[in-house]
């Protein structure tokens, strides 16, 4: 459970760090976010120096339009847009349709630099007019263009051959005889303004000579409002403001949902029960077989048989001594001289002497489990032979007899 949790936590503060991460450090696309020759930083930040109100925007871009505002759609990548994307987006009191020009690719030694560019294909172009519903078409052409009819008083500078729109279906507000620059489309109450050629507002033709243009066009999109750059036209997705409200949007809160669910599994397996304990089974069994298994297994655990053994031997020479009017067994010199002498008398066998020497060997613990199991046996054997003789001596049946005169007639 806590390596499941853990992994949660460390898989929410990754993807938290990659998002908040700044995208100006590797974005080389068509973006405000982007220093590039492409990108769009510099007229971002030129608006806001001279007072505009200015922004990007990662999502909700129509509602954060305010009075007399415009939406800067600067060079949609149909691939991270679409149409349904787009219709939304127009769906703005005003918008300013940048169609694209340029791909590039980022160089791998200059971060935020481009190492090569080239012109995408026209009909990836014509499309973006298709989902924006503007009845035109677009070409380049091969020469630089010249643009007499210029309403907004402001020269365009464009060095490379540019692209320019043909159609009847637009007002024309910057063209010339090559075609139309930036062109505005009214349907429905909207006004939509496109600018064929992008390098009016990017980087390298801000510094080409198109600043004074590109301000120009902003202006006469916007009516004293605020103007908003959309970039979830470039796939940027929104990142919730405060730290709570990021855990629990996407694609966050799946992250989150682990963690929590990690968390409940934690605290649900360390809480403590609800009501009484219930009462384990005793392991005890009645009667005294199973009260000496009982203390059979203690003494095994607490690993006692040797000196259980020494003791089974102690007793057993007790029993034969006061059964034969032995003397005490208390003095180990006269407990082996009297067994010596009454093992002599009966042809003993077995040697009573010994297995007291033993017994005290098993209690020391030199003795495996092989040898405390026969020397427990000689000890019973030995008791049985002091007691009733060798088997087969007199006895019927060759076993030994339960009772014996000199044992005063008492089970041996």
């Amino acid at each position: 459970m806590i390596a499941v949790a853990a992994a949660a936590m460390a898989a929410v503060a990754l993807t938290i760090f990659v998002e908040l991460s700044d995208p100006e450090e590797v974005v080389v696309g068509a973006s405000t976010y982007s220093r590039s020759a492409i990108g769009h930083e510099v007229l971002l930040e030129l608006l806001r120096k001279r007072g505009v109100d200015a922004s990007a925007s990662r999502g909700a871009s129509v509602e954060k339009l305010s009075q007399g505002g415009v939406l800067v759609l600067a060079e949609p990548d149909f691939s991270a847009g679409g149409k349904q994307v787009m219709q939304h987006l127009l769906t703005a009191p005003v918008v300013l349709l940048v169609l694209p020009k340029w791909a590039g690719s980022a160089d791998g030694n200059r971060r935020g630099w481009l190492n090569v560019v080239a012109p995408k294909p026209l009909y990836l172009i014509q499309a973006v007019l298709e989902d924006a519903d503007i009845a035109t078409s677009l070409n380049r052409v091969d020469h630089a263009a010249v643009f007499p009819n210029n309403r907004l008083g402001a020269p365009a500078h464009l060095e490379d051959p540019p692209q320019l729109l043909h159609g009847d279906g637009m007002q024309a507000l910057v063209s010339g005889p090559d075609g139309v620059l930036l062109g505005r489309v009214a349907s429905r109450g909207r006004e939509i303004f496109v600018l064929s050629d992008p390098d009016v507002i990017s980087n390298h033709g801000m510094a080409h000579g198109n600043a004074a243009l590109a301000l120009a066009v902003i202006e006469r999109a916007r009516h004293g409002g605020r103007v908003v750059f959309d970039e979830t036209i470039h796939g940027f997705n929104t990142v919730p403001s405060g730290k709570f409200r990021l855990l629990t949007a996407r694609p966050f809160f799946a992250a989150t949902l682990n963690v929590l669910l990690a968390a409940g599994c934690l605290i649900w397996a360390g809480a403590r029960r609800f009501g009484a304990a219930r009462t384990r089974p005793s392991t005890l069994r009645p009667g005294q077989l199973a009260l000496i298994a009982q203390i059979t297994d203690l003494l095994l655990g607490a690993g006692q048989q040797g000196e259980l053994l020494r003791r089974y031997v102690l007793a057993t020479l007790a029993d034969v001594a006061a059964r034969l009017n032995g003397p005490d067994m208390g003095d180990a010199a006269s407990r082996d001289a009297w067994i010596t002498r009454m093992q002599a008398q009966r042809g003993m066998t077995r040697d009573g002497v010994r297995i007291a020497a033993a017994a005290g060997l098993a209690a020391a613990g030199t003795l495996d489990a092989a040898g405390q199991f026969a020397l427990a046996e000689d000890a019973y054997l030995w008791k049985q032979e002091m007691l009733n003789g060798q088997p087969g001596a007199g006895q019927r049946g060759g076993g030994y007899s339960r009772r014996n005169p000199q044992g005063r007639g008492r089970p041996g």
